[in-house]
């Protein structure tokens, strides 16, 4: 069935436009604009698939169409929409044109903004957050907006408005960016208009956040260094199944505009801390919301790169499964059940820690009083490959399988964390390296120990550990102190901050 655009409004939920009016603060006439608008009269929406999910959290409304120009298919678009439960939106547009087409697919949202005050990240030499820096201004019609995602306010609203990514699907759903073809989003009367390019087996995105508050507080510099740290322009990417890292040169497939999806939600974990920053509370949202959708049937998240280490030392292919990037996601889901109440995101840390409990049991090396040395990787079919054991997957394992032992009181996850724990007693002085004091990164498929040891992480990981121990066993753990008294001594010495 082929929808003229007139009728369009008639497939969009009430509460959905309600929201909308809310934030444009629009008379009655203008409540007839539907979220989708285009610039030229010759588009048509055929609906394919229209579904609303309501959690305690969001309300989600997906909507997927058949774009037809002059009754000619030229593309599949859906469009994701929460209406979160502080009346702030978050969508995301997804486009994957079917021909090539010389003239860009052109949508009008509707989000009127008065002379608003912008802010971009811009960047000097190579893309990343070092060599990144804040341009601010009041926007007029004499200016261009950048290609570039956007932070806009007015006296009304504030938005976050990425620009259209413009992407092909290289091996195992890898992306790889095309950047010349992205359009600056542009600034008219009607709203903010969003241009596509119509190219085949291209995949575009663009997404935005609107709230008729603040979303960040720019006289805060501790919160805008958070931020540009974080950047969701051009060195993490979001896209509607979550954040997208730069591929490192260790991944296959890989080039300097290649992405990949990483599962353990970094900038939502950041970001949940929210310092009284909107935007950061809203993004935390969406990330919690878009790890529960995309857990897998099994409780996890899938790395779908190769990682030449692994394939190289273990024959394990991605997509593979990493404990640090699952277990964080995991923490994450507990964190966000802690700060908005929503049992669905305990619901799904508990289906990954039943998970974990029955890979332990067949992904381990068994320590001389019992302990559980449990394997940091696994490929698609999660078979027995004995591989390295590194010292920050295993205590954040630990630490997870505590946090959910005391939001559940199941003894199953204090067991198997007191097994980690076990382990990690039965080796402590394995993991001191006798040449400086550091600590070793893994214990090896050999048996021996080894590898450099990150700077800072692991022993922030140690030091929480030892507040979740006292708060299960009412004293701090020695063989822990052990661990962190020399890792605090290689670093004085070595005149490293921490």
């Amino acid at each position: 069935m082929i929808v003229p655009k007139k009728y369009i409004l008639l497939l969009t939920l009430i509460s959905i436009l309600l929201c909308i009016c809310i934030i444009q603060n629009v008379n009655d006439s203008d409540r007839n604009e539907t979220f989708l608008e285009f610039t030229t009269s010759d588009i048509d929406l055929e609906t394919i698939n229209i579904v609303k999910k309501q959690t305690k959290t969001t309300t989600k409304l997906t909507e997927i169409y058949k774009i037809k120009r002059n009754d000619i298919s030229i593309g599949m678009l859906s469009l994701n929409k929460h209406v979160m439960n502080n009346f702030d939106i978050y969508y995301i547009i997804e486009y994957k044109p079917l021909i090539n087409h010389k003239d860009n697919l052109e949508i009008i949202l509707p989000i009127k903004l008065n002379e608003p005050n912008y802010h971009y990240l811009s960047y000097e030499g190579k893309i990343n957050y070092n060599n990144s820096k804040w341009v601010n201004g009041k926007y007029t019609k004499a200016f261009n907006l950048p290609k570039s995602s956007l932070i806009l306010n007015d006296e009304k609203k504030s938005c976050f408005l990425s620009y259209a990514s413009v992407y092909y699907t290289q091996d195992k759903k890898v992306r790889k960016e095309d950047y010349k073809l992205s359009k600056p989003l542009k600034i008219i009367d009607k709203g903010i208009v969003v241009s596509l390019p119509n190219i085949d087996n291209a995949i575009i995105e663009q997404w935005g956040i609107i709230s008729e508050h603040p979303l960040i507080d720019w006289e805060n510099k501790e919160v805008t260094k958070i931020l540009k740290r974080m950047d969701l322009n051009r060195v993490r990417k979001w896209g509607k199944d979550g954040l997208y890292y730069k591929t490192p040169k260790s991944y296959y497939p890989t080039s300097e505009n290649s992405y990949w999806l990483n599962p353990a939600c970094h900038v939502g974990n950041k970001f949940i801390e929210d310092k009284g920053q909107r935007f950061f509370e809203d993004f935390s949202k969406i990330s919690l919301v878009t790890a529960s959708d995309t857990q897998n049937k099994k409780g996890i998240w899938y790395s779908t790169p190769r990682s030449k280490w692994l394939y190289k030392d273990y024959s394990i292919d991605g997509p593979f499964y990493d404990t640090r990037f699952n277990t964080d996601a995991a923490l994450f889901l507990l964190k966000g059940f802690d700060k908005f109440k929503d049992k669905r995101f305990l619901h799904k840390a508990v289906k990954y820690g039943d998970f974990l409990l029955e890979y332990a049991e067949k992904h381990k090396y068994v320590t001389k009083n019992g302990g559980y040395l449990i394997w940091d990787y696994s490929n698609k079919n999660l078979s027995p490959i004995p591989n390295h054991v590194s010292l920050n997957h295993l205590i954040t394992e630990m630490n997870f399988l505590y946090e959910l032992y005391l939001r559940t009181e199941k003894i199953k996850y204090l067991d198997l964390g007191n097994k980690i724990k076990k382990a990690i007693r039965d080796t402590k002085n394995d993991w001191i390296r006798e040449d400086n004091g550091d600590l070793h990164y893994a214990h090896l498929k050999d048996g021996s120990y080894g590898l450099q040891d990150y700077k800072i992480l692991t022993l922030n990981d140690l030091k929480y550990s030892q507040k979740l121990i006292k708060s299960i066993d009412g004293k701090k753990d020695d063989c822990f102190k052990f661990l962190i008294q020399s890792k605090e001594r290689y670093l004085k010495n070595s005149n490293i901050k921490y």
